[in-house]
Order: C-alpha cells, then structure tokens, then sequence
C-alpha cells in the first residue's frame, strides 16, 4: 500500500487536507487514524524544518490510503494541532470539530475519492469493517 507524502507551506493547507482525508474515510465507514510519532520512541515526524501527521484510514486503506501531511514546524497552528493530537485518543472528533467546516463531505470525496463511484460509497459505508464468523466449534 503506497502512502503519499504531502509538503504545504501553510498550516490552514495542510489542515484542509487533514480535514478531507478525516471527511472521506468515515464517509466510506472507515476510522481515521493519525499519528503524530514513531510508537514508543515519541520521537516526532520530522523533514527538514517540517512537522508531519500520518494518517490512515482503518478498515478501508485499500480504499483510501495513508498520507503523511507535513507543514512547517515554525507555523504556530500547526505545531499546536500536532501537539494535540498527540495526546489524544479519538483524535478525529477533535480535527472536525475545530476545522470541520473547511471542506464538506461531498469536497472530500471529491478530491480523495474520484474513481469510486457514488453507490460503492453508500455500500462501503453500510458495511462493517469487521466481518464476524459464527464458530462452528462455540456453544455460545
């Protein structure tokens, strides 16, 4: 799975993208997730002067892959919402509702979602992102 790496120059970019990804993925019945540092290490991702957010989308990444956003670090805005989310579980709630409006869900879909047509969205959405098995061997 190929995540794509994205480099802004503003904050208010790099969030609307954020916001989008956020947009699309729940949209097709998938859990945003963003991380914010290395598991373990809290070691920040970092490019040369810029902060970065990975993000990926649970239960529906062959549909919508991973991106990593990244702003410059010195953008107050952004250093912030990094900082945030870091310390945060459920991180995605936060995201919509500080910056929700940037960009609707029809946006989103849009600009993340193109090939995918409007009834496979529906359908994606309605279905569950784990699939249960009855076991045969449970008396339960």
């Amino acid at each position: 799975m190929v995540t794509e790496k994205k480099l802004f120059n503003k904050s208010m970019d790099a969030i609307r993208e954020l916001v989008a990804y956020v947009k699309a993925c729940l949209a097709i019945g998938g859990i945003p997730q963003t991380y914010t540092h290395y598991g373990g290490f809290f070691r920040r991702f970092e490019i040369d002067g810029y902060l970065g957010i990975l993000v990926k989308c649970y239960g529906r990444a062959e549909y919508l892959h991973g991106e990593w956003i990244f702003a410059p670090e010195s953008d107050k805005e952004w250093s912030e919402l990094v900082n945030t989310l870091s310390q945060m579980v459920g991180d995605w709630r936060y995201i919509l509702e500080k910056y929700g409006n940037l960009v609707s869900t029809e946006e989103a879909l849009r600009e993340k979602l193109p090939f995918l047509p409007k009834k496979m969205i529906e359908e994606l959405a309605k279905m569950p992102i784990l699939y249960v098995q009855k076991c045969q061997y449970c008396t339960v």
